[in-house]
């Protein structure tokens, strides 16, 4: 029991730490993209937030991904023959 919850929250960890980094490069490329001068003050101080936030939703559902795909992995497996 101890190895799947420690399976468990290494899968939600990793999910969200790759969802951090989604959201980062996300925000770089917006902050590329869009002339400063079109961005007001409050839009330069939400969208780091935003970008973040958004990057750990979809660590959230790649964690429930991968979670699912674990599960389900061992349904599609070939069986061995039965030999009566």
């Amino acid at each position: 029991m101890q190895s799947i919850r420690t399976g468990l929250i290494l899968t939600l960890v990793g999910s969200l730490a790759l969802g951090v980094v989604f959201g980062l490069i996300f925000h770089r490329l917006f902050l590329s993209n869009v002339p400063q001068q079109w961005l007001s003050s409050a839009q330069s101080a939400i969208a780091p937030l935003t970008f973040v936030g958004t990057g750990l939703g979809l660590g959230f559902v790649i964690c429930l991904w991968a979670l699912l795909v674990a599960w389900l992995a061992p349904r599609f497996r070939k069986s061995a023959p039965k030999t009566d």
